[in-house]
Parts: structure tokens; sequence; C-alpha cells
């Protein structure tokens, strides 16, 4: 059986019946209202009351869209920055055609010395136009020195061309996670960094406290973990995880094992020693867990039987900034204080590296010689490496009067140094048979074979150990300067001592060493054949104006052929800035998209549905009416009406 609730069968009274009708009245009036706002504005969110989830997610799409504006305009000045890119290297490609044709009309035999001196102008006008063209700007930005954009990135410096960009990618935010690439490198297109000296000796640094772990074995690091050393009566858990430093993984140990286990750097300075003075002591080390950690540490030593001593192996460690100098050759040091001499075309400095404690320093003091030279740590982490900044200009390295510049590895006429690399790659030009003749002062003459020579090392051997030499002439790498030197050890007669090329051989003069000693002299120091240049545009149109004053056909053509490889790199320069400017457009029209699926989803969530909203209104009006009559007939009631 139902109860019926007392409730209902309560009387309410005036006050409260028309407290009802006006709490009803005003509802629906506020109803009225915020409809009537909406339908004014168009918008269903003008508070976020109005709906808390719907605010939430419509301003992080008005987030989406600001940010897809800014996206879209970064990829526009991308766009017209390749665009400027492709027209800049369009006039040089276009101008590099008009010195091609101009130097081609000058090998025939119709040219002359007067057309020759009118074509070298041409030539320097060309330069000229193709110096402006790569200092080409967008929106007040350089557009081919790399990062470094507030600054032109060509200048002329004396005879040459100074490169003080860098070849760094310019990149630009299309997305939230997203950067592209939108600039052509001047190493591209104008070959900045061909002249690159690698060292050719490993400079091999021992390890001390100090020594990241990061450049052990090769650069590749120790990887974070812990290891387990036991010493055949107490096993010790060793955590590593936040080592940084060789100093770190030697104290850790210390403080993990018992006193009578003691970790240090080997001797050689090499790898890590660890020791047991316990007796007895047999020696294992593990991993903790599954990583490799005494591994890279070169200390895993799995199985008992080694005794109270493992000596690690080599790390390996690469070279860093902070790497002393005295740690290098296995921790034999260089010679700092012979010091080397930098020539790079006009400008030359003789450095000492007595006062330099690190690598930093010794690259520092380089890098602030005043020659336009960069220094740094080659690619392998073992070397050194300079790049000169000059175009037009060689850049070479020589001893002073000790081996510094060999023990860096720098020199740049070596022992090891091919035949075939001398003469800008043009090598040693030797016939069948002898090759060079050698004048003694003493009037005998011995001549030498150099065909089988490969490096100057083999130049110096073929010379030493000719049959006909027997002690007369002494060659070696010049002790101060740079070039092979030639010693006349037989007794002085009164003849000038000389070197010179044989039949149609022009060994000697690609040696450097067609020469003679001054009056009375024993010595020949010939000359560094070696200089290393940027093998650039701008390089090789310094060649053809000078091939055109000098009127040497055979170096005409060899400009000409270097013009070619230039003008195609200009072209894939160029091929380049489209492929990325159509990159461009095609990012430009999927922010198109994205933007109009955004404003889609925004609108549906924040715009009024006007057709809803119009029936709610409705309803809501016929709500009021019957609200009023609803409170007409309740306010006119009395007691009488009760009873």
């Amino acid at each position: 059986m139902s109860n019926i609730s007392y409730s209902q069968f309560t009387r309410t009274t005036l006050s409260q019946a028309a407290m009802r009708v006006n709490g009803n009245l005003s509802r629906i009036t506020r109803q009225l209202v915020d409809l009537q706002e909406k339908m004014a504005t168009g918008k269903a969110l003008n508070r976020p009351s109005d709906d808390p989830f719907g605010t939430v997610l419509a301003l992080q799409l008005q987030t989406l869209l600001e940010n897809k504006v800014q996206y879209k305009e970064n990829v526009r000045l991308a766009s017209d920055a390749l665009a400027a890119t492709d027209r800049a290297l369009g006039d040089i490609s276009e101008v590099l055609v008009e010195a091609r044709t101009t130097g081609l009309g000058e090998i025939g035999a119709t040219a002359t010395d007067e057309t020759r001196q009118a074509a070298a102008l041409v030539i320097d006008s060309v330069l000229d136009e193709v110096l402006s063209r790569a200092n080409a700007t967008f929106n007040e930005r350089y557009l081919f020195a790399g990062t470094l954009t507030g600054a032109a990135p060509f200048e002329a410096v004396g005879d040459a061309i100074a490169f003080n960009g860098n070849n760094e990618t310019l990149t630009t935010r299309i997305d939230r996670l997203t950067d592209v690439e939108y600039n052509v490198t001047s190493d591209d297109v104008f070959g900045t960094r061909s002249s690159l000296i690698t060292g050719f000796q490993d400079l091999s640094a021992t390890i001390e406290l100090d020594t990241d772990l990061r450049a052990m074995n090769d650069g590749r690091g120790v990887h974070a973990g812990s290891i387990i050393i036991d010493d055949g009566t107490t096993s010790s858990t060793v955590d590593l995880s936040h080592a940084q430093t060789i100093g770190d993984v030697v104290d850790a140990i210390n403080d993990a094992t018992p006193v009578t286990t003691t970790c240090s750097v080997n001797g050689p300075g090499a790898g890590l020693v660890i020791t047991s003075t316990l007796p007895g002591a047999d020696i294992t080390i593990v991993e903790a867990s599954q990583g490799s950690t005494a591994e890279d540490l070169g200390i895993y030593r799995p199985t008992a039987g080694g005794g109270d001593t493992v000596t690690g192996d080599s790390l390996d460690p690469v070279l860093q900034l902070n790497t002393k100098l005295s740690l290098l050759y296995d921790g034999t040091g260089i010679d700092t204080s012979s010091g080397l001499t930098l020539s790079n075309g006009d400008y030359a400095a003789t450095l000492t590296f007595d006062d330099c404690e690190t690598v930093e320093d010794l690259i520092n003091k380089i890098k602030g010689a005043g020659v336009y030279v960069e220094a740094a740590i080659a690619e392998d982490g073992r070397r050194l490496e300079l790049v000169s900044r000059l175009h037009g200009a060689e850049l070479r390295v020589a001893e002073t009067t000790g081996q510094t510049a060999t023990d860096l590895g720098l020199r740049s006429l070596a022992a090891g140094t091919r035949l075939s690399s001398l003469n800008q790659h043009g090598g040693v030009r030797t016939d069948d048979g002898d090759d060079v003749r050698f004048t003694c002062r003493n009037g005998d003459t011995m001549d030498v074979d150099l065909s089988e020579a490969i490096t100057v090392q083999d130049v110096i051997d073929a010379i030493n150990n000719d049959a006909d030499n027997a002690g007369r002439v002494l060659a070696r790498l010049a002790l101060s300067g740079n070039g092979i030197e030639l010693v006349d050890q037989t007794v002085d007669a009164g003849v000038t001592f000389s070197v010179g090329d044989l039949g149609n051989s022009f060994a000697a003069a690609d040696l450097g060493i067609a020469k003679a000693a001054a009056p009375g002299g024993d010595t020949i120091t010939g000359d560094d054949t070696n200089g290393l240049r940027n093998e650039s545009v701008f390089t090789h149109l310094m060649d053809l104006r000078e091939a055109l004053l000098s009127g040497e056909s055979a170096a005409m053509t060899t400009a000409l052929e270097r013009l070619d490889v230039d003008y195609t790199d200009v072209l894939s320069g160029r091929g380049e800035a489209g492929t990325k400017g159509r990159r461009m457009e095609m990012l430009s029209d999927r922010i198109d998209a994205e933007v109009l699926d955004a404003q889609d989803y925004l609108s549906r969530t924040q715009d009024l549905d006007i057709a809803t909203t119009i029936v709610e209104y409705t309803t809501l009006q016929a709500a009021m009416e019957a609200c009023l009559k609803t409170a007409s007939t309740v306010v006119g009631l009395s007691l009488l009406d009760f009873l």
C-alpha cells in the first residue's frame, strides 16, 4: 500500500507563492537575457561559466590558431628568403657564364696581350659582382652568412677575400615540435671550407682525474650504472650513475669498497687500476645489472684467477677543449716552446704555446693570431684541424726551430705528405729515367730518378740513397721553415750548388727545389709547394685573371675548368633553394588547411547555433507568459478561496 506524502496537502501561504513566482520569473528572465546576449554577440561562450569545458577547449583552439598565424608567417619569411637566395645565385650564374665566355675567347690564336688585359678587367668586374651577390640580403639579414646574419659574410682583404660567416643552417619553427632548414650554406655554393688542414698526428691524450667520462672510448662515453667489486671476501656494489669524471669514479670505488681496496689511474695514464692488499685477494668485477658500466671503464673481470690487481684497458679518450697539452702523446706532451709559423697570403704570424695549458688555449691563440685562420678539434676527436677564411690565398704551416708543427700534425709539408697533393693537387711531374740533376760545389753531378716516389719522405730517401750520391748531398725536411732542405757536403771548389730538372721532367720545380744556393753556400731550402687554399669561385676567378695577365694558356684552361665546377655548384645551390622553397609552399598549404580545421572546430565550440537558440528563446518566452498568468491567478487568491 502506497503512502501519500503529507506535504502534498500542506497549505502554501500567499507570501510563499509570491516568492516561488518571483523566483521563476527571475530565472526565466536571466535565461532570456543570456540568450539575448548570445544572439547579439553570435557566441555561445561569453564567459567561462557558460561552459567550463568548452571554454578551455576554445582557449586552446584560439592559442593554436595564434600559433598557426606565426608559423604561417615563419614559412612566408623563409619562402621569401629562399626566393631571394635563388635570385642571388641566378645573378652569380649569369656572370660566371660571362666569365667563361671571356676566358675561352682569350685562349685562341687571335688573342693578344691587349685583348687579354681587357679580358682581365672584365673578370675583375665579374669578381666584384659575385662578391656583391654573395653578400645579398633579405629583410636586413645576409643570406649566405650562416647564423651570423648581422654582418656581411664576405669582404675584400688586400688581394684576397675573407669569409666572416659560418656554415651553420638556419631553421624556422613550422609547428610545435618541428623546425625546418631554409638557407643554402656558403660552403655548398662557394667552397668556404675547402682549405681544411687536418692534422696527420693522432694526439692520443692520456686520462687524469678531471677527464670527462663522455670523452672515453673514442667519444662514446661511459654508460651510467652500478658495478660489483668482489675481492674474494667482500662484495661491494658501487653506484656510478652520477659520476661525471674519472675522479668521480675513483672516489666512488674507494668510498664503497673496503679500505684494503684502492682505485687509481694507472701509471701510463691509459686507464684505471684496482688493487687489494687483503691476503689472498682475488678480484672480480661485474655489472650490477644489465648495463655496461664496468666494460666501458675497461675493468670488467667476470671470472676469478686474476689475483689482487685489475689493470684496466685503455680508455682511449678523445680530445676535449679542457684537455691539457701535457697529456698529449700518451702523456709525453708536445714541443710548446719552439712554436710554429702560420702564413696565409699576405698575413703571417709566429706563435709559441708555452703559456698555453689546454687545447682550448692553443686553439684560441691560433684564432687570435690575426691571419684569418680558424682552429678546432677534428671530427674524429683525435686531431686538430685548421681552416683558412681567405679566398685567393694559400695557407702554410712551418716550423720555427723545433717540432711544434710536426707534433701537432699541422705542418703543411711533412714527411708523409703525398706528392699528388702538391701544387694544388697538380702533383709532381716526372719523366722516364732520371728527373733531377744536382750540381755540387766540387763540380760533381748526380742524377736522381723520382718516378717511384709517392710521398715527400720517398723523395728524401731516393736522394739520400741514390747510388751516385755517396754522401755528397743530404736531403731532409727543413729544420726551420718548410720544404725540402738540401745540404751539399762536398768540398767547395768554387762551383755553385744547384738543382734543376732533366729532360721533360718538372720534378724539381714541382718539389720547390729547382734553385741555386747563395754564392759559396752549401744549403738549398726548397719552397713549400703544398699550400692549401679555398677552392672557391673567388679563388678561381682570381686564377683566371692572373692567367690572363700572364698570358699562360694552360693556366687559363685550368681556371676555366674549375669555374665550370663552381658554376655547377651554383646551379646545385639554386636547385637546393628551389626544393626548399617548394617545401615551404607545401607547408604553407598544410598550415592553411590546419587553420581551417581549427577554425571550424572553434566555431562549433563557441559560435551560436541560431536555429536552436531561437527555439529555446521562444520556449522561454512561452514559459514567461505562463508564469505571469499563474502569478496573476495565485496573487489574486484570498483566505476565503481556501475555506
